[in-house]
Formats: structure tokens, sequence, C-alpha cells
């Protein structure tokens, strides 16, 4: 998590000050408590703070709980663009290593929507070019997990642009192609239906 150290001619722990609200915190709980009144999503509101308070350390882990809610909130692919930059950008704020472990959280989550899986994949990629090969080593199964939702996402996505087609009569070898798709991913549910109900 990100933190603020306060520089001091302290050199004794228990004659320290009570330690003091991280800046920002105020700003953050009258926003989320303000919400409703302004007819505002706590998403929204939460995002507004961020994007006004871009260098407070709550904005990192406020920007961290709202990746983990993205596939709640109908976002085009440009508001996720946007969203990755600022989010980034804060992360950088706090350094390379923060931005790099943010860079790769967002991938791996965006990994998992078929709309943004190929998204994920880059910016997955790119935290993993910017790693120690100890630290890659650390995190393999993740990244192999990455890959996999990937993987996963895509075929979702080949295969429901593929049925639409048949439906509308411009697929003349989309049977073919759902047939290639449910072999190479004979046990899931969504393309096993998919390829069901063309057939």
């Amino acid at each position: 998590d990100a933190a603020q150290l306060v520089r001091t001619d302290l050199d004794d722990v228990a004659a320290a000050p009570i330690v003091t609200p991280p800046s920002g915190l105020a700003e953050f709980t009258k926003a989320i408590t303000d919400a409703d009144s302004k007819d505002q999503s706590q998403y929204d509101a939460a995002l507004a703070f961020c994007n006004t308070h871009p260098s407070s350390p709550i904005s990192i882990r406020v920007y961290r709980d709202l990746v983990r809610n993205l596939g709640d909130q109908t976002l085009s692919a440009e508001k996720i663009q946007d969203f990755a930059r600022n989010y980034l950008k804060a992360a950088a704020y706090w350094g390379e290593r923060m931005e790099t472990v943010s860079r790769f959280q967002l991938g791996w989550t965006l990994c998992r929507y078929e709309e943004f899986a190929d998204l994920g994949l880059k910016y997955v990629r790119e935290a993993g070019a910017k790693m120690t090969a100890a630290k890659k080593k650390d995190l393999a199964q993740a990244f192999e997990n990455a890959h996999q939702l990937a993987e996963t996402a895509q075929a979702h996505k080949a295969a429901r642009e593929i049925h639409a087609a048949i439906k509308q009569g411009k697929a003349e070898d989309g049977l073919a192609k759902l047939k290639a798709l449910h072999a190479a991913h004979s046990f899931d549910p969504i393309i096993k239906y998919l390829y069901a109900e063309a057939a």
C-alpha cells in the first residue's frame, strides 16, 4: 500500500506523536457520504475522488477496490483506457514498483472480460517486462492464470460473434468454426451451449 513519510528529528519511537489520518481521508469520506444526495453512484463518487486526489495514499487503495469491481460497471473501451491511464499515473507517483504491481493487477482483472482481455494481456506483459526474474518466478502462477483467463474470454467472444453471424445468415463456415472452438474448449459450458444451439 501507499504510505506517506513525515520528516522528523525524533530518535525514539515512543516519543512520536499520534499518527494523523492520511491526506484525503476526510474528502473521500465526504464524497462517498454525499453520493446519494448528488444522485451519484458509489463507484462514480470514488472514481471522481481518485481523479481529483491522485497523490493521496487513499487513492491507490480506492483504485484497487474499483479495479475489483470493474465487472459490475458498464464501461466502454475508451472509459476503461481512461481509467487505466489515471490509475497507473497515480500509482507511478509512488514509484516504479507500485506502478508495475498496479499495472499487473489491472491487467489480470481485465483478462477476465471478453471485451478487454486483449488489453489485459497487454498490461500483464508490460508489467512482466519491468519485473526482475525472481519476481516473475514468484508470480509465475498468477501470470499463467492471467493467460488462461484471457484465452477463455477471447474464446467466448469469438464464439458469440460466430453464433450471432450464423443467426444472421452471414457465416457460411460458422458452424465449422464453432465446432473447432468447441473441440479446443470441450468442457466450456458457454461454448458448448452456443455450438449446440447453432447446430
